[in-house]
């Protein structure tokens, strides 16, 4: 951790003598605490093993940039060149638990036996197997979420059934996912009828009463909102927004301490009783963890809470005799399980977002899916960026393929460009209206074409073009 530290003196130093002379900012001292705040935020999520991406850079900068308005309004610079000059120095360190000696292998976690990861103690061992004798099954308390949700079938399945299957494989003893309320869950786990749990966020404060892994997955804490309520930016000009937090909850205590806006905190027992809250007014949005959507029906959106909170998850458990299995999975985590974990939460959440999308089907829809497992479509070759041909990878590449690349993650369907390369539009439009393929990568919506082709109820790329000319070449 010490390359955090580092990183952080460095960032402080820098805007202390960038703001020096700048007595006139008023704000500075807030503008310093965001900045603060974020940037551990921004270390934390970089340094993770499991979201080291490209991807991740990106986004959380293009995230900063949306967030820290104000920031970025006094200069802009800076903020780009200290974001930029993090990311370098974050990416350029080989990891907590590097070392300048050779690095040893890596460990497969995929069907490994506890006795294999490396510093599990005899005693550890022993205390393990004499629990096994006692008990035929462990109960690994969730709240429902989308890491334990129910599929259609009623079985538990997501991250929190993918994690039990690991563990009871770990251990040889069966660990059985149960889903509990957040009052049920925490007295389960003191009367010790629930023996595990997979949903505590890791705080000094709960350390004094359950052993906890470092995290196992990370989540983002989000806004819940009615779907056509008036968007909080909104609500923010005329008055102060009224949030409903979860009385005790972890990610409570983040967001009244990192939140960059005022607003009026109205305190709830469970997250679910803020729904009829928003319905008759009371409060504009849920602040909570983004993964209780499963709680609520269509009509209520998620939107990420800025500036972004991490709200982490540990493999927990109050009962101090079955401390040892703490112990074993933390060691894990030391040895680069992180890894592991973020691929079963991948799968877990691409189950959680395939039963969603099969539950809104209808009986004809879900015949169709069955009867139609590949589908023509038509590709158009030159219209960057939504459908493309790359002659360098010869292959179908733009935002559609993008699209349709997901789609055939969640449901399976297959697509198949029909047309050959060289086809003309009006040749492809030809081939569309006599059925040669079911779909085209781009249509553009005229009165003309209006009842000849089947148009969808949303648009997944909206076009907004705009003139250009030089400064002496008025438009």
């Amino acid at each position: 951790m010490k390359h955090l530290q580092f990183i952080n003196a460095f960032i402080l130093k820098f805007f202390s003598q960038r703001h020096r002379g700048h007595g006139g900012l008023r704000k500075q001292g807030i503008l310093n605490k965001k900045i603060h705040f974020f940037f551990i935020h921004l270390h934390f999520k970089l340094i993770l093993p499991s979201v080291i991406s490209v991807s991740a850079v990106r986004g959380l900068f293009l995230q900063t940039l949306a967030s820290f308005r104000e920031i970025i309004t006094l200069n802009f610079k800076i903020v780009s060149s200290v974001l930029l000059v993090t990311i370098i120095m974050v990416l350029s360190f080989p990891g907590c638990e590097a070392s300048s000696g050779q690095q040893a292998a890596p460990i497969s976690f995929h069907g490994i036996s506890y006795r294999d990861i490396p510093g599990v103690t005899g005693e550890e061992t022993a205390a393990i197997e004499a629990l096994k004798e006692h008990y035929d099954s462990f109960i690994y308390g969730m709240l429902e979420c989308t890491e334990s949700f129910y599929n259609m079938d009623g079985e538990i399945k997501g991250f929190a059934a993918l994690m039990c299957d690991w563990l009871s494989t770990l251990f040889g003893i069966p660990f059985i996912p149960q889903n509990y309320t957040w009052t049920d869950l925490l007295d389960g786990l003191e009367d010790e009828t629930i023996d595990f749990s997979g949903y505590l966020m890791p705080s000094a404060g709960r350390r004094q009463t359950y052993s906890m892994t470092d995290p196992i997955a990370q989540r983002m804490v989000q806004y819940y909102r009615l779907r056509d309520s008036l968007p909080l930016s909104e609500i923010r000009k005329t008055r102060l927004p009224r949030y409903a937090l979860v009385v005790d909850a972890a990610s409570t205590h983040n967001v009244l301490q990192l939140a960059t806006y005022e607003f009026e905190p109205v305190y709830v027992a469970v997250y679910t009783d803020a729904y009829e809250l928003m319905l008759n007014g009371d409060v504009d949005a849920l602040i909570t963890v983004g993964v209780l959507e499963t709680g609520f029906g269509s009509d209520v959106m998620t939107e990420d809470f800025m500036p972004p909170i991490f709200a982490s998850t540990s493999f927990a458990v109050q009962n101090p005799a079955f401390q040892p299995f703490v112990s074993v999975v933390q060691k894990a985590l030391q040895n680069g399980a992180i890894h592991y974990f973020h691929e079963l939460y991948r799968q877990g959440y691409l189950e959680y977002m395939r039963n969603t999308l099969l539950s809104w089907l209808n009986e004809e829809e879900s015949a169709f899916l069955k009867s139609n497992p590949v589908i023509s479509i038509i590709g158009e070759r030159d219209n960057y960026p939504l459908s493309f041909f790359n002659t360098r990878y010869q292959e179908w590449q733009g935002v559609a393929f993008d699209v349709l690349r997901e789609v055939n993650l969640l449901i399976g369907l297959e697509f198949n460009v029909v047309n050959e390369l060289s086809a003309e539009w009006h040749e492809l439009l030809i081939m569309l209206e006599e059925g040669d393929a079911q779909m085209v990568t781009h249509l553009a919506r005229t009165s003309e074409r209006e009842s000849r082709f089947l148009w969808p109820g949303s648009a997944f790329f909206t076009d907004q073009p705009v003139l250009i000319s030089r400064n002496e070449v008025p438009i």
